[in-house]
């Protein structure tokens, strides 16, 4: 057994098909090469971070992460988000993923790198808290808005719709005094506009048609619309981008609007005056830091703002 850590396009392309094979092995579903080009490649970080497990030449397990910043406090944070897990069904009980995983924050910790920061499942939970230096930050539960007694909702002014990110959304960096994503206009050009299966839509509050200063983008899920992103500059602007997604929500024929809203923020109160309320699913939220100078906040789960979106998933 040796271990290999894939910073480049060209060592990973090398091993797609024997990637794509384990990928459908693990989760009964065929792996789409878009997408991981589209994550790993076209990431505006540019860095590439994995590290495959191989026996014999054959590749039986991967752990990767994505460079994907946080902002905080006026400065930008060089972090890694946990992603892809896999493990060939034959090596399960090993310890791969956890040998893996070392090798990838080693890496990380050696080149700049603060933390690394995910949605761990139920099930690997327990493996990053007890053998991979995670702790638990939060469990976010989805809260929902049901649309019954939301009709006849005019849409709100000043909203625009800038699905392509043509708007400046440099104000609204600063509009949450929390730990988030740090979302410049390329991140979310290439996270939302460019992303090869999933339609966003993005709603921009703009009094010049030139700068956005709060925004709300949402996509479509079956009977609901997921508020994915929020950056909400005062009450004003949140109450008009509201009224618009609901408007939007109704004329799409959604039942319900889901989001993530941090408990007692400007939004989740706005929201439960719509009538929201939790409900399934509970995600969790965790990191492991690198860089011990790093203030206690990133660990104390009130000093973060996290949407949908800040998860793959969605």
């Amino acid at each position: 057994m040796y271990y290999k850590m894939i910073t480049s396009f060209e060592e990973w392309d090398r091993y797609f098909d024997e990637f794509a094979t384990l990928y459908e092995l693990c989760f009964n579903q065929p792996m789409d090469r878009e997408e991981v080009i589209w994550r790993y490649f076209k990431n505006p970080k540019k860095d590439v971070v994995a590290c495959f497990a191989f026996d014999d030449d054959k590749l039986v397990a991967n752990y990767s992460v994505s460079p994907v910043s946080l902002y905080y406090k006026g400065e930008i944070i060089k972090a890694a988000q946990s992603l892809n897990t896999m493990t060939h069904p034959d090596y399960m009980g090993r310890g791969l993923f956890v040998t893996l995983a070392k090798e990838v924050y080693a890496f990380l910790a050696n080149n700049g790198y603060n933390l690394v920061w995910g949605f761990p499942n139920y099930i690997s939970n327990r493996t990053f808290l007890t053998k991979l230096d995670w702790q638990d930050v939060l469990v976010i539960p989805t809260l929902e808005v049901d649309l019954a007694n939301l009709k006849n909702v005019e849409v709100g002014t000043n909203v625009i719709e800038d699905d392509g990110f043509k708007l400046d959304y440099e104000r609204c960096l600063n509009n949450h005094d929390c730990i988030q994503v740090y979302k410049s206009n390329e991140y979310m050009q290439w996270r939302y506009a460019e992303h090869p299966h999933i339609e966003y839509k993005t709603f921009a509050y703009s009094t010049d048609g030139v700068h956005a200063t709060s925004r709300i983008i949402c996509k479509e899920y079956k009977d609901i619309l997921n508020v994915v992103d929020y950056s909400i500059h005062d009450a004003n602007e949140m109450r008009q981008l509201l009224l618009t997604v609901v408007a939007y929500a109704n004329e799409l024929n959604k039942n319900k609007i889901t989001t993530w809203s941090q408990l007692g923020d400007d939004m989740h109160l706005m929201l439960e005056k719509m009538g929201a309320k939790n409900i399934a699913p509970i995600t969790y939220f965790g990191n492991a830091i690198f860089n011990k100078n790093l203030e206690d906040d990133y660990v104390d789960g009130r000093c973060w703002l996290l949407h949908m979106s800040d998860d793959n998933v969605y």
